[in-house]
């Protein structure tokens, strides 16, 4: 299919957008606080899986994966990258991007900032399309973008299949030894403390159904960093979706600057909190 015919495909002519920039495959709004309007082109003509990645000052890492992407999987694949207004122009670049390419779509969001929310964000444009897939993968390389076969391969009996780091056949590549055990313990930690049975509980890299999201709404997520996906999996346990785990490798990043701190370990015991002792005591 020619590129004009693929986005005649991608924006019919019954279809409204709530882009403030002019193009349909971008939307700039203004924090989490806001409810957005989609524009959500036809789907049923297009892909069913759908790739997001939350950005924070990955200039050096996101042209690489994107074009991985895009090379490595078939039409039947879709982008979706949010940037957090990054500073260093990854939102600039996504934005051209996703007037570029028909497959890419682009969501800047401005004010308060966090990979929690961000990914809450794709969670809610996931529930809202006619996509039945959605996978998230880190623009830094530290998933490798050929494992995202396997994970769709080991779907077929699953309604969440996650790569996990402590699995047999898994592994950490070239990790410094103080990230691995850091690692380790604030995974062994904070499933003991959640009641989590997957053995790798805060790992990002997972391909999950529609039914997720129809079964956990993305409003009750109040995580704003990365200990959204302790309490994303806190609740789907509780649901009774089947999880279903894989090994992969995980390589340390080679370009940017990690974003985990202190701050996120500290919001994790908030989240302990409020849904293990607070919960009980209101119970």
């Amino acid at each position: 299919m020619r590129k004009r015919d693929r986005e005649q495909a991608s924006s019919g002519p019954g279809d409204e957008t709530a882009s403030l920039t002019g193009d349909p495959r971008l939307l700039l709004w203004g924090g989490a606080h806001v409810p957005p309007t989609y524009y959500l082109p036809n789907l049923s003509r297009l892909m069913k899986t759908l790739i997001t990645i939350s950005t924070y000052n990955e200039i050096d890492n996101l042209p690489r994966m994107v074009e991985a992407l895009l090379r490595l999987y078939s039409d039947s694949y879709h982008l979706l990258i949010i940037d957090d207004d990054s500073p260093d122009g990854t939102g600039q670049w996504a934005t051209e991007c996703a007037q570029q390419h028909a497959r890419v779509q682009t969501i800047v969001r401005t004010g308060t900032k966090g990979r929690g929310l961000a990914s809450r964000e794709a969670y809610r444009f996931f529930r809202e399309s006619n996509y039945d897939w959605i996978l998230e993968i880190d623009a830094d390389f530290s998933h490798n973008p050929s494992d995202i076969k396997r994970l769709v391969e080991a779907s077929t009996d699953a309604d969440i299949v996650l790569g996990s780091r402590f699995i047999q056949g898994a592994g950490f590549g070239n990790y410094p030894l103080h990230r691995i055990l850091l690692s380790r313990f604030t995974n062994a930690v904070f499933r003991v403390l959640l009641g989590l049975k997957p053995r790798d509980s805060t790992q990002s890299f997972m391909l999950m159904s529609k039914k997720v999201f129809d079964t956990v709404d993305p409003a009750i997520l109040k995580a704003e960093g990365f200990a959204i996906f302790l309490e994303l999996k806190f609740h789907i346990q509780r649901t009774g979706l089947r999880i279903v785990e894989i090994p992969i490798v995980i390589q340390d990043r080679d370009a940017g600057h990690t974003k985990m701190s202190v701050l996120q370990a500290v919001s994790v015991l908030k989240l302990f909190y409020d849904l293990k002792v607070r919960k009980s005591h209101l119970a």
